[in-house]
């Protein structure tokens, strides 16, 4: 049975919740199997192994403080009359953020200390006869965990100051002030972000745990929000006023806006099921892994359709309790592109006053009626058991669309 310590709210020092799991219940007085207190003026929680944070607790003996640097170099110029150009680079790099890891993980299964770092525990497949399948092996044949690094408690995911990342662009641009009837802007953004965990927390875009705990730089590849190409240009012309009499106050004086928009794809990261890395019942993606790469085959190669946007042969599963030797991130998906325009004019009506002015506005959204589709499916397997995991038959394909059909709208506006 689950018996929930709610020791008050999230987020507030020294507090977290956290889930005992008792090995019975003893009717009718149930937790009469429990040790004694040693000492009963304090809340006693047993500490038999399955004691686990609920949630994303904080580990309170950071010591570092997150901070960044950030540095950038432009130059301006005016090419032509009206018209300035702008040529920069931005930089920018983060140390010590909040990243999840779980703080009691498994101990990996190893044939030799050298598989791992010096100061991490493990387990010598020699000398204590746990299951090792290939590489460091961080469950038994059943997919059960190995033993914890502190056996009192069960899983432990927190946040800690292991984040890392790296930001470079080259920027440039086109500014034209309003002149002779026609202003326009142009920019692009040639940039990348890389990181070992793009946020902490599911309010700032991420609830991911550390795949390896005792290996964040194992994590380290394109940040979940990176986009390679960002491109934007928008304008506004005022057709000359060529007409006279009462044709010119029918056509002239109209405006025509646009936006036009293309923004690269994002990344995916590619995942084994929950699970196959040891069984869990936690938060966020403590127990996955990530599959193992084919030699020499690159999934984002060869032409992109809806029916195939990345090649999932190049994939396979990794063998139970293993963490998979795939890069986080390693799929981009559909790039995005649209356009907006609106027509308008304003009507005098001095009939009424000199200041009153009917504003006719049709608006164009998604005017080409391009689709922009969503990230392709990325899960790889489906209803897998610790022998079989069989492949998914949508891995790899675009589903769904994240982008609206062009609507077209009108309206009338009174300026008085």
């Amino acid at each position: 049975m689950a018996h929930t310590h709610v020791l008050i709210s999230w987020l507030q020092p020294p507090y977290l919740v956290a889930a005992q799991n008792f090995p019975s219940v003893r009717y009718p007085t149930p937790f009469t199997d429990l040790p004694p207190n040693p000492n009963p003026l304090k809340p006693y929680i047993p500490t038999n192994g399955t004691l686990s944070a609920q949630g994303t607790a904080q580990y309170y003996g950071m010591q570092s403080t997150p901070y960044q640097y950030q540095w950038n170099l432009s130059i301006q110029r005016e090419v032509m009359t009206n018209t300035v150009a702008t040529v920069a680079y931005s930089g920018a790099a983060g140390i010590h953020l909040w990243a999840q890891r779980d703080f009691n993980s498994p101990r990996p299964c190893v044939k030799s200390p050298s598989e791992v770092a010096g100061w991490v525990p493990y387990l010598l497949q020699s000398t204590t006869g746990c299951f090792y399948n290939g590489a460091p092996t961080f469950s038994n044949a059943q997919g059960a965990p190995n033993q914890r690094v502190n056996t009192l408690y069960s899983q432990l995911p927190m946040v800690d100051a292991l984040g890392h990342s790296t930001y470079h662009a080259g920027q440039a641009s086109l500014n034209r002030r309003f002149s002779r009837g026609l202003q326009t802007q142009l920019s692009y953004t040639f940039s990348k972000s890389i990181d070992n965990n793009s946020g902490a927390y599911p309010f700032d875009g991420s609830n991911s745990v550390t795949l390896d705990s005792f290996n964040a730089s194992a994590e380290r590849g394109l940040s979940n929000f990176s986009r390679k190409h960002n491109f934007r240009l928008s304008w506004l012309y005022q057709f000359p006023s060529a007409f006279r009499g009462p044709a010119g106050a029918l056509l002239n004086g109209w405006e025509f806006t646009g936006i036009y928009s293309y923004l690269s794809g994002y990344p995916e990261d590619i995942l084994s099921p929950q699970g196959r890395q040891y069984a869990t019942s936690g938060i966020g993606n403590i127990g996955a892994a990530r599959p193992n790469v084919v030699a020499g085959c690159d999934p984002n190669a060869g032409a992109k359709t809806i029916a195939r946007w990345f090649n999932p042969n190049c994939f396979q599963i990794a063998p139970l309790g293993t963490q998979g030797n795939s890069g986080r991130n390693s799929i981009i998906g559909p790039n995005l592109w649209s356009m907006d325009n609106s027509l308008n004019k304003d009507f005098r009506v001095p009939q009424i006053s000199e200041q009153f002015k009917i504003q006719f506005r049709a608006e164009f959204f998604n005017s080409l009626n391009h689709p922009t589709f969503r990230n392709p499916f990325a899960t790889l397997y489906v209803n897998c058991t610790n022998a079989t995991c069989p492949a998914d038959p949508r891995a790899g394909r675009l589903l769904a669309t994240n982008s609206q059909p062009r609507q077209v709208q009108f309206g009338l506006k009174f300026l008085f």
